[in-house]
């Protein structure tokens, strides 16, 4: 190979490389962003982009799953109901020989069933939590990446005893922060944390912000301390400290001020500021913006998610213009929150009862083992009774109740907290 071509590959490789890490923190960002957007705009979870297939997707609280239509920037329902999280992603982990790139969107159910399409075959799984990009989480704390071997994606066990999945991390109990790959970046207690192989940051239960990098040479994680009791982070470079000021782990980063920050054609940049105001350049697009979809479609459409709710098509291919094409739901009514939640002992088992609510879909039931400690789902139902037969004996249970509503109806709150010993 000739030197020429030695200096062009190298330049590829770092063309490449660059892009990846952009993409990967955009994609942080975004985690942070789903996780939120619920509770700011009440009934839009999440809203993602698939360019490959040149489509967005919707996905509402009372688990309805929609096509963005990009000809008629209408929406048209796909899978009605029951949908707990839909991601869209590349497939980035690559093992054996001839391997091909491919693409995968991952769909949870309520019923913890998820189905992972790509262009290389599907796959099915049961008792799954969450889903990311780039893998699953087990009932049983078992985290699974999605892998391209050879022609076909496999699904390879990857960690265990993992609590949740913190964007594209791993929190183990008690343990510490770990990649995906189950390398451990920092044994605290963590409260938020974003970031992927490389670098990133994390906040621990005392409000203490760290960034971790990876050092090659040493082939270990290095933690440096940013600032004591910070408030929380905002995207992969940006937090909030005490004093509600926002900053940046980055001595010279630019537009830090921005949850999201991306080119969209020469000499432009699409910015969505903190504040809610969306820019193309220097123009301000519109206010009170909460999420912002990639670009998905020929004439560069992006969809816009207002905190009201309500969706707008950004087309900017020659002249910028914004049409709404949902309208906002923050004025409708939301479900009543459950009442008169019991729960006792029933032979082996544990039955949680309560009242019925009006216009509710079905209820989710969520349980815990400390009063004060985290739920999680165990179950859904159409009935006013779910009876729990993964309880064990001697143990304390704790349950609360959502009622679960349809377009026009928002999910209720979490009920009151129903005790049983078995």
């Amino acid at each position: 190979m000739t030197k020429i071509s030695k200096k062009i590959l190298l330049v590829a490789i770092l063309a490449i490389l660059t892009a990846f890490i952009f993409n990967a923190k955009v994609y942080a960002a975004s985690s942070i962003a789903d996780k939120k957007l619920q509770s700011k705009t009440n009934d839009v979870v999440s809203i993602e982009s698939d360019y490959m297939a040149r489509k967005d997707k919707v996905l509402l609280a009372n688990g309805e799953l929609w096509n963005v239509n990009l000809e008629t920037n209408k929406l048209s329902e796909k899978e009605k109901g029951n949908v707990k999280k839909y991601v869209y992603g590349s497939v980035y982990f690559r093992e054996g020989k001839n391997t091909k790139w491919t693409y995968s969107e991952s769909t949870l159910k309520n019923n913890n069933k998820l189905t992972i399409k790509t262009e290389l075959g599907n796959i099915k799984v049961k008792d799954v939590v969450d889903v990311t990009t780039y893998g699953y989480l087990t009932k049983k704390g078992k985290y699974y990446a999605i892998i391209q071997k050879d022609d076909k994606v496999i699904t390879k066990k990857k960690a265990k005893k993992v609590e949740e999945i913190i964007g594209e991390l791993l929190l183990k109990k008690s343990d510490g922060l770990y990649t995906r790959d189950n390398v451990r970046i920092a044994k605290a207690k963590i409260k938020e944390a974003v970031g992927h192989e490389t670098g990133g940051m994390y906040l621990d239960n005392k409000n203490v912000l760290y960034k971790y990098t990876y050092d090659g040479l040493k082939k270990k994680y290095k933690t440096e301390k940013v600032e004591k009791n910070v408030k929380e982070i905002l995207n992969w470079s940006s937090y909030k400290n005490k004093k509600n000021k926002i900053k940046t782990i980055y001595e010279n980063q630019q537009n830090y001020d921005c949850k999201y920050y991306w080119y969209v054609k020469p000499n432009t940049y699409l910015k969505l500021k903190f504040n809610g105001k969306l820019y193309i350049g220097e123009t301000l697009v519109a206010k009170d913006v909460e999420d912002i979809t990639y670009g998905s479609s020929k004439d560069r459409t992006n969809y816009v998610i207002r905190k009201d709710g309500s969706i707008w098509a950004l087309k900017y291919e020659n002249d910028i213009s914004i049409e709404q094409i949902r309208s906002g739901k923050n004025s409708a009514k939301g479900l009543s929150t459950p009442t008169e939640v019991k729960a006792k002992k029933k032979s082996k088992k544990a039955k949680v009862t309560w009242k019925k609510v009006d216009g509710a879909k079905n209820y989710t039931v969520y349980r815990s083992t400390k009063k004060n400690g985290k739920y999680s789902e165990i179950g859904t139902t159409k009935g006013s009774s779910y009876t729990d037969k993964t309880v064990k004996k001697g143990k304390k249970y704790f349950y609360k109740v959502v009622a679960n509503g349809s377009e026009k109806l928002f999910n209720s709150k979490k009920s009151n907290v129903a005790k049983v010993k078995m």
